[in-house]
């Protein structure tokens, strides 16, 4: 081979690692192009992300001092009345931890969260929600007042602030954990009633049932059975479903067993079954149920065994005279 032979091998060769070392480069640099434009549309999240959340800090600074205005006019006037003292206690309670709180998680500083920390310790407690619904439904005993209007914002005729679906779900949920179904069914009723006229929902339609259910069982399993009834008829036509079929049947087939019907309370859970294979307490209600339907049958073929017995005995006396 001669030497400009070896001279264009070599410049070849050059050639094709430059060449492969280009692509490689212009590979990478595409790559990090790529990567430019993620990190500039997840920075506009982020600026998005950061502005909502300030806006929402913005309005939740603007309900606070209007509402606390407005209440330090006339204290006195204003925690007197048993709705308001109920809506002021549970907007830093219930309403705090479900809204407040997550507005609140972002910090700009850890001098924004020494504050705010300190003044939580003069703001409501849950005890103090616990003593507003007691008050309220002292009240409401007291002056015998029906549900309905106290929801609607009339207390004997003196005029108070309504009450969201919510706000008498957790009137109910108060009464419900002191053991007071009496309190619980009215109000239930009244959150449900409240929530059919709600555009913007406030609560979820099976938490009612769920409490709803439970409480007029305690006191009613004929009207419990009718609601569950009702709650299954509807959720067949509805479309866009508001309860959880299984929640429904599971309490159904408990009330149904209730009430005497077995097999139907059977029926219910197999269809539950159907649902949710795996779950635990219409596993065990099944088996339940079973044993109850094979023991009624014994008992039933013995009973039968017995009234033959007296009639051939009936007979056999008649004979023998």
């Amino acid at each position: 081979m001669t030497n400009l032979q070896r001279y264009l091998l070599l410049l070849i060769c050059v050639a094709s690692v430059v060449r492969c070392e280009l692509f490689t480069s212009l590979a990478h640099m595409e790559r990090a192009l790529f990567a430019e434009r993620e990190i500039s549309s997840r920075i506009k999240e982020y600026v998005t992300e950061e502005k909502q959340r300030l806006d929402a800090l913005s309005r939740l600074a603007d309900e606070l001092e209007t509402h606390s205005s407005k209440a330090l006019e006339n204290t006195d006037f204003y925690l007197g009345n048993p709705v308001n003292a109920y809506l002021f206690v549970k907007r830093f309670t219930v309403d705090w931890e479900r809204h407040i709180e997550d507005i609140l998680k972002w910090k700009p500083n850890e001098e924004f969260n020494d504050k705010i920390d300190k003044l939580k310790e003069y703001l409501p407690t849950y005890e103090d929600l616990n003593g507003a619904v007691a008050a309220l439904l002292r009240l409401q005993d007291t002056y015998k007042l029906e549900t309905e209007k106290i929801a609607a914002g009339d207390i004997a005729g003196i005029k108070t602030s309504e009450l969201s679906a919510v706000d008498c779900f957790e009137v109910g949920r108060v009464a419900y954990n002191d053991e007071d179904y009496y309190h619980t069914t009215a109000w239930m009723n009244e959150a449900m009633n409240r929530l059919e006229n709600e555009k913007n929902k406030t609560v979820n339609k099976s938490e009612i049932i769920d409490f709803l259910a439970f409480s007029v069982y305690q006191s009613d399993t004929y009207h419990c059975h009718m609601w569950l009834e009702e709650s299954l008829d509807k959720d067949l036509k509805e479309i866009n479903k508001t309860a959880d079929r299984a929640e429904i049947l599971d309490y159904l087939s408990y009330v149904t067993m209730l009430q005497g019907n077995v097999r139907h309370a059977l029926d219910l859970t197999n269809e539950l079954l159907t649902l949710v294979p795996g779950h635990d307490r219409a596993l065990n209600n099944k088996e339940y149920y079973l044993k109850m339907i094979s023991e009624r049958k014994k008992r039933w073929e013995k009973l039968q065994k017995w009234e033959k017995l007296q009639q051939w005995e009936n007979n056999s006396g008649r004979t023998s005279r």
